[in-house]
């Protein structure tokens, strides 16, 4: 037998790798893994996120939260002392603590949340939607995502207000009567209304309206 009739061996055959076209891939968008509440939970309990600035949950993705300076962190504690002092039996003020929105895998920590209840009433759990009155966020640098993601998000799950403390222009936005999705247009409220420093808004909770709050008064 000569070398031309011997069988070629695998080791030695030629390898056919299949190609496919550059142009094929060009317009597919990255995959991005959308994590459950569930896992979110467990990742941070595994202490995945403690070396890591403030996270949350939106829509599945975990998101780094903005840093928090000094006007901001003033702003905050202001809206807790204002709302300590105005809310009614039956109602409590939360700062920066997390609420869940189960249906679309969510865990937003505002920087205020107004909730039914007390604070024990959530030792065991996070508030879901349908315990809260009112949210509030705080916003500098994260002015866009707040009235455009976190804005649907809310509306998303039928807050009845939203409430954003405009630090770059002292001001306040309220946000009522939220809507559903509709065809490609997100979930978004209808009524809006803008206040300035000098001015002062009726704060009603459930329909009720529990008293005035100063817009100077949760302002740096």
């Amino acid at each position: 037998m000569s070398l031309s009739d011997m069988p070629t061996s695998p080791a030695t055959a030629p390898v056919v790798v299949p190609t496919t076209p550059a142009a094929a891939f060009a317009d597919a968008p990255p995959q991005l893994y959308r994590f459950s509440v569930d896992e979110f939970y467990r990742m941070d309990e595994a202490g995945l996120f403690s070396e890591r600035p403030r996270v949350e949950l939106i829509e599945g993705l975990v998101t780094m939260m903005s840093p928090i300076g000094p006007p901001h962190s003033v702003c905050v504690e202001l809206l807790n002392r204002v709302f300590t002092k105005l809310l009614p039996a039956g109602f409590d003020y939360r700062t920066q603590h997390g609420l869940v929105i189960a249906e679309n895998e969510s865990v937003p920590q505002p920087d205020g949340c107004v909730v039914r209840g007390t604070t024990r009433d959530y030792s065991s759990r996070h508030p879901a939607p349908a315990d809260v009155a009112l949210i509030v966020e705080v916003a500098d640098s994260s002015l866009k995502y707040d009235r455009t993601t976190k804005h649907s998000l809310y509306a998303t799950a039928s807050i009845a207000e939203y409430w954003i403390v405009d630090l770059n222009e002292r001001r306040l936005e309220v946000y009522r009567n939220p809507t559903a999705a509709v065809g490609e247009q997100p979930a978004r409220y209808e009524s809006t209304a803008t206040y300035a420093a000098a001015d002062a808004i009726e704060v009603v909770l459930d329909g009720r309206p529990i008293g005035r709050l100063a817009v100077k008064d949760i302002l740096p």
